[in-house]
């Protein structure tokens, strides 16, 4: 669910703006068109590279958010214990954070456009989740 709500904007507005070869080149050389032919941009070895890299950030984010909250204080004032709900909660923020800073570091031509479907994303998932925490009414 927190792809379709959290992160698919950016990605859409990336895919559908983003350039790798600016398009007075591509006027000039049209052949590069065939760089992008039987969707050359998803063959197996760069789906491998981009599973792997999931699987790692996964990894670490999972693994660090429980070597923080190993002592089960999760950093809480007043040596209050944490839940499963905050566990939850504050790993599904650094998984939302990290897939659009990933976003960030890919794109190429950082348009106003994309800026705000980042601005929007964040600023939904902030709303939504206070809202879910019952903070907004």
């Amino acid at each position: 669910m927190y792809n379709i709500t959290f992160t698919s904007l950016p990605v859409i507005i990336y895919g559908i703006f983003d350039q790798n070869i600016p398009a007075y080149v591509l006027m000039e050389k049209p052949h590069l068109y065939k760089n992008n032919a039987n969707n050359a941009g998803l063959a197996p070895p760069r789906f491998l590279k981009w599973t792997l890299l999931g699987l790692w950030h996964c990894s670490v984010m999972y693994f660090g958010l429980m070597l923080t909250c190993a002592d089960d204080t999760c950093g809480l004032p007043g040596g209050q214990t944490s839940d499963l709900f905050l566990f939850g909660t504050t790993l599904v923020s650094i998984c939302v954070i990290v897939t659009n800073f990933k976003l960030i570091l890919e794109v190429r031509y950082f348009t106003q456009i994309f800026f705000w479907s980042m601005v929007i994303t964040l600023v939904g998932y902030v709303a939504l989740s206070l809202l879910y925490q019952g903070f907004i009414m």
